[in-house]
């Protein structure tokens, strides 16, 4: 019985520690994410395409200065539909005037038949955009990696950039981004 008792606690202890050991990892690696891009300031002036389709700017879409999170997704990223729910819940617990939530579409090919049903799917409460230069500038590549979300505070300030998806640990790393930005 006793050599049962000890099998089972070397187990639990085991457990125990790839559970620390995979929190830890997974900690770590949600640090690999991009870099800080400039400052918001500089992607203002970008063109984009607003819901309705008309020609605007970033910085119209944003508004007056206060923290901003940039979002850019796809129809085709189901992290995109993860990440953009997490949004949509942070706009119900942030007004528009305390916090700007922008979603920029970057489906190359524009079709409206994908892209409205994921909008749905995800509950997007949050102002939207359409455009790749936007991300082109921000991200500083040319080539396309999904789901790409930064913080600013509210001076434009970078605060966070994310690239990588954890799922609850990333969503919960940006919710701390906004909390600091809007803090700061």
């Amino acid at each position: 019985m006793s050599g049962g008792l000890q099998r089972r606690e070397a187990l639990l202890l085991f457990g125990a520690g790839a559970a620390m050991f995979g929190e830890r990892a997974a900690a770590q690696a949600l640090k690999d994410q991009p870099p800080l891009p400039a400052t918001l300031s500089g992607f203002r002036e970008l063109a984009v395409r607003d819901a309705a389709g008309a020609t605007t700017t970033l910085g119209r879409l944003i508004g007056g200065e206060r923290p901003t999170v940039l979002s850019f997704w796809a129809s085709w990223c189901a992290p995109c539909l993860v990440e953009a729910r997490h949004l949509a819940s942070l706009r119900t617990q942030y007004p528009e005037n305390r916090l700007a939530i922008i979603g920029v579409n970057v489906d190359a090919a524009k079709d409206a038949a994908r892209v409205e049903p994921f909008r749905i799917k995800a509950k997007m409460n949050y102002t939207q955009a359409v455009g790749q230069e936007p991300y082109f500038a921000v991200t500083g590549t040319r080539s396309i990696a999904l789901p790409r979300t930064y913080v600013f505070d509210a001076a434009g300030r970078p605060v966070a950039a994310f690239g990588r998806f954890y799922g609850r640990r990333t969503t919960k790393a940006i919710t701390a981004a906004v909390q600091k930005a809007l803090a700061g």
